[in-house]
């Protein structure tokens, strides 16, 4: 799994953190292509592709933004 930046509520203030979902916020209309596995993804949806990939009986080894927005969605 490999998931960007995540984004999601947390409990601690972590200040590089914050700066990196900003500009990865801001970045996002600009990641296309190869950069579109450097959007953020919430963290929600990352557990729900999780738990979608456990279930899978296939040999797909890695899972980048593209596979956990898709397995992700609701």
């Amino acid at each position: 799994i490999r998931p960007s930046v995540l984004v999601g509520r947390r409990k601690e203030f972590r200040a590089g953190e914050r700066f990196a979902i900003l500009s990865a916020k801001i970045l996002t209309p600009f990641m296309l292509g190869s950069l579109k596995k450097y959007k953020p993804i919430h963290v929600k949806k990352v557990v729900r592709a999780i738990l979608r990939i456990a279930n899978l009986k296939n040999q797909k080894i890695l899972y980048e933004y593209d596979d956990l927005n898709k397995l992700g969605r609701i």
